[in-house]
């Protein structure tokens, strides 16, 4: 394929190790002889594969030739059994970002190849691999291929980075909050409805959310649903890594004095995970003292029984620490009189009353003891009838009045600047505790910045996430990583000048947009993935270049640049407001 560089310096100085320059200043992509042998894994090899992180397997091949004496760039290639590698389902870069003539390819990475093979979760089924190379951006043709036998993950190729629950058989007053305890795991406390059907979904009031449902011990993607037998508080966990899922009937829960070495008091269920109850105690007279040790006793629907715990090793009393304070911080242990006990505050002692709240469906589980006269039963927020319209306006804002995207009929999300410190008002509502309230109030953010801000008016939440940086990113640099960063120009807009595709680290065309966001990282993909470049379409789809929050991954919900924009200084410009949307074009 011939191209023309209008500056002869630039075309040079762009090839160099790559490409081979014309006496008329004209260059072409460098021809690279085929792979012909594959060397490891062998033919048919069998791998069942493991949910080790560190699981992998080790392919290596020979070494192909370039007519210009440099190093090529290789990919692994992956297609269904009987493929002819024409659309290959999965690509991998080689070992030291394509250099090197064998690849060190995850477990987790060869799951997903099997689940774009059509092989179910947890069923043994053949892919076919091979190697292409290239110097520039023409691959070779595949010129030999062996077949890999792999028996896939019980689990999930993709998991979803958070879950929502929905159904009839919920039975709580709002959304119920899921955690994530660790990796790939979700868990939630959520009062259930016996015979009526409920599921998950990783998006809550959008269609295009991925669905699970329970089905036994096993978590089943689709429309399916789940049902429990009876009417009753449940503590469900869901383990993608492995498709396992985990229901168990909480009974009760109640205050344990390790002194009296019995219960005192029932914790009643409050909803969303919390139990809440008022009780006393007498601490217990000992030779050196007053003895107000005490610890949480959880009884499960089948008899068994747990303590919940302090997970920190203190062993004193709280001295005035607040509901925030890592003292309270909880865990679950098993039955026992004396360890990881808290202790209570000596002004509890002689039956004083209490209360005692414990929070389970948040991410630091924890426990808080109050005064019981000031202490009203913890209640589920208040259902707030949320605006047809949300506006910001006030000193900490851009300037003007600043309207929120309407996400669904209960939440709000706008991308703006806010001044730290200073004030800004969100219609006739205003943040207490990070909970939405009825009144037109100032609400302040401590720092500047700009920021992602999510009003749920079903969950009466406020949130509020730091925005540090939105970059282009490159689906196969690095295994997707982020290659130009885009400046903030307000309003919800970031652009930039650069060249995003430079073929001497890709000879790919795939991107999306990668945002830092409160030192995480969240990717933004397409709407719907056409997998084409717009040249490759008759007629560009209105939606082509909209965008969305996806989950992580290297290649799925990407656009594809055209073919002029490759080498190439491009604008761009994303747009998160209205339409979420973004711009890539030639720069003027």
């Amino acid at each position: 394929m011939l191209f023309r560089i209008k500056s002869a310096l630039l075309a040079c100085a762009s090839i160099i190790a790559l490409n081979a320059c014309t006496s008329d200043m004209e260059f072409k992509d460098t021809n690279v002889t085929p792979v012909k042998s594959l060397y490891e894994p062998n033919d048919n090899k069998d791998v069942p594969l493991q949910a080790s992180a560190t699981a992998a397997v080790f392919f290596e091949w020979e070494s192909a030739k370039a007519e210009d004496g440099g190093a090529p760039l290789y990919e692994v290639v992956f297609d269904k059994a009987g493929g002819d590698f024409s659309n290959p389902i999965y690509k991998v870069l080689s070992d030291g970002n394509g250099a090197r003539n064998y690849a060190t390819i995850s477990h987790k990475d060869l799951n997903k190849v099997g689940q774009m093979a059509g092989i179910e979760s947890g069923e043994t089924g053949e892919i076919q691999w091979s190697v292409v190379a290239s110097r520039g951006v023409i691959t070779t043709p595949v010129s030999i291929k062996r077949s890999l036998t792999i028996t896939r993950l019980l689990g999930f190729a993709e998991v979803p980075s958070q879950l929502f629950f929905a159904g009839d058989a919920i039975d709580e007053a709002t959304d119920v909050t899921v955690i994530s305890p660790e990796l790939d795991v979700f868990e939630a406390v959520v009062k259930l409805k016996g015979g009526k059907a409920f599921k998950m979904s990783s998006e809550r009031g959008r269609a295009e959310g991925l669905t699970f449902y329970i089905d036994g011990n096993r978590i089943k993607e689709g429309d399916g649903d789940g049902t429990v037998a009876e009417d009753g508080v449940y503590r469900i966990n869901l383990d993608f890594s492995i498709a396992s899922a985990k229901l168990q009937k909480i009974e009760k829960v109640e205050f344990f004095f390790s002194a009296d070495n019995e219960v005192k008091f029932e914790l009643p269920y409050v909803g969303n995970g919390v139990y809440s109850g008022v009780g006393s105690v007498d601490f217990h007279q000992e030779s050196w003292g007053r003895d107000e040790r005490y610890k949480l006793l959880m009884t499960y629907g089948d008899g068994s029984k747990t303590m919940w715990g302090a997970d920190n090793g203190i062993d004193s009393r709280p001295n005035g620490a607040g509901a925030d304070d890592a003292y309270w911080n909880a865990g679950e242990y098993d039955i026992t009189q004396w360890e990881n006990k808290w202790k209570l505050d000596g002004k509890y002692d002689h039956n004083v009353p209490f209360r005692a709240t414990l929070y389970l469906n948040e991410a630091r589980r924890h426990h808080f003891i109050e005064d019981a006269g000031d202490a009203p039963a913890p209640e589920e927020p208040g259902e707030l009838t949320a605006p047809a319209t949300l506006t910001l306006s006030g000193d900490a804002t851009e300037g003007g009045n600043l309207t929120a995207k309407k996400l669904d009929d209960n939440t709000f999300e706008i991308f703006t600047e806010i001044k730290g410190g200073k004030a800004f008002r969100a219609g006739d509502f205003h943040v207490e505790d990070g909970k939405l309230v009825a009144g037109a109030k100032d609400i302040t953010l401590a720092d500047d910045g700009i920021y992602w801000m999510i009003f749920d008016f079903a969950k009466a939440e406020f949130t509020a996430k730091k925005i540090t940086k939105m970059s282009v990113m490159d689906c196969w640099h690095d295994h997707g990583s982020a290659v130009l960063d885009l400046n903030y120009i307000g309003n919800g807009e970031w652009e930039a000048t650069g060249k995003p595709h430079d073929s001497s680290r890709n000879t790919d065309d795939r991107y999306k947009f990668v945002m830092e966001v409160d030192g995480q990282l969240q990717q933004w993909g397409c709407v719907k993935d056409y997998d084409k470049r717009p040249e490759e379409l008759e007629t560009i789809p209105a939606d082509y270049y909209d965008m969305k929050t996806v989950a992580t991954d290297q290649w799925n919900d990407k656009w594809k640049y055209n073919g002029d924009m490759l080498d190439q200084e491009l604008h761009v410009k994303v747009i998160l407001h209205d339409t979420y949307t973004h711009v890539m074009e030639l720069a003027k």
